[in-house]
């Protein structure tokens, strides 16, 4: 997956050198930039479309964007911003400082944005940090959530849940995704009922997916 997300970056690149790339995170986001080599692209801007994580994992949306910079030779952005502000009011504080509105009009911007989804489990990259406790997750659940991509949270039919979690979320929300180029990156049978509800929001416009993940959501007869 990670090779395959990858080479379809390097494509774009090498067609259009000054292409602004945004991106989320995860471990398949990851994995795009370990296997991205061969490519320089000192016009390109890679930007992430959410905030970051407080732990430095080299999943961290701030790692991502710094990795494909060095590999390429171009410029690096993100959002100097928690992944999930502690308060509405807070959220509100924090957009409004300029190096974070000017990141943001930079995402906005994007050429084509790489996102994944993630499933909404005890084993999810969101517990596993911390990023989100099990009450929240629960109460997620309970919302009709059934995954997230950046840290929205949305339902079986690609809807955002109506959750303070999402209200606190500091990202590209869905609506502005659907103005831009957005391709998935799904790897894994446990992110099948997440893809498939994404899939349905209207903002991917582009599939990367593994073998065995694809067998799966095609037998589901959409």
């Amino acid at each position: 997956m990670g090779v395959a997300a990858a080479n379809h970056l390097k494509t774009l690149l090498s067609e259009n050198d000054s292409l602004t790339v945004g991106t989320g995170w995860g471990r398949t986001i990851e994995q795009m930039t370990l296997h991205l080599a061969g490519v320089r692209a000192p016009h390109a801007r890679f930007i992430s479309i959410m905030g970051s994580l407080t732990a430095n994992n080299a999943y961290n949306p701030f790692e991502v964007v710094h990795s494909l910079a060095r590999r390429t030779g171009g410029e690096g952005y993100f959002l100097p911003v928690p992944f999930i502000a502690d308060s509405v009011d807070d959220k509100k504080v924090l957009i409004s400082q300029r190096s974070v509105v000017k990141a943001l009009e930079i995402a906005r911007s994007a050429s084509v944005c790489f996102i994944s989804a993630g499933e909404l489990t005890e084993e999810s990259l969101l517990r596993r940090q911390g990023m989100i406790s099990g009450t929240e997750l629960e109460s997620l659940r309970q919302a009709g959530a059934v995954g997230d991509t950046n840290g929205i949270f949305f339902d079986s039919e690609g809807r955002q849940v109506d959750h303070e979690l999402n209200e606190r979320t500091i990202a590209l929300g869905f609506e502005e995704l659907k103005a831009l180029p957005v391709l998935l990156l799904i790897a894994g049978l446990e992110k099948i009922q997440a893809a498939r509800a994404l899939l349905r929001s209207g903002v991917v416009n582009g599939l990367i997916i593994d073998g065995d993940a694809a067998e799966a959501l095609a037998a589901l007869g959409e």
